[in-house]
């Protein structure tokens, strides 16, 4: 049902989706400096912005988002984008994330 859905939108999906939380202000000028076919979610009640990028490479993601205050959820076929999603979710309120000094940016594997 959902590759038909994509088919009828026009919408090539990807390999994996990676969920990008950051605050709702930073997710359009972040989308710019990634891959294209990144949809973006900009208008939620917590002011929360959503990227979910797709086939992304993890490495290269990280360093696009230096200086952002961004947590990065894992890679997860694009059918499962969702818990790329509750897992970024979870991190950002976790003590154990990961941050270098060099960033802002969190990661979580």
């Amino acid at each position: 049902m959902l590759l038909a859905s994509a088919g009828r939108a026009g919408w090539q999906p990807p390999v994996s989706l990676t969920a990008v939380l950051l605050p709702a202000a930073q997710a359009r000028p972040a989308y710019r400096v990634l891959d294209p076919g990144t949809l973006v979610l900009d208008d939620l009640p917590d002011a929360t912005g959503v990227l979910l990028v797709p086939d992304a490479d993890r490495s290269h993601l990280l360093r696009r988002l230096t200086g952002r205050a961004a947590v990065v959820g894992p890679a997860r076929p694009w059918t499962r984008a969702s818990a790329s999603y509750e897992r970024a979710v979870r991190a950002r309120s976790s003590p154990r994330i990961f941050a270098t000094p060099r960033t802002t940016c969190r990661s979580w594997c």
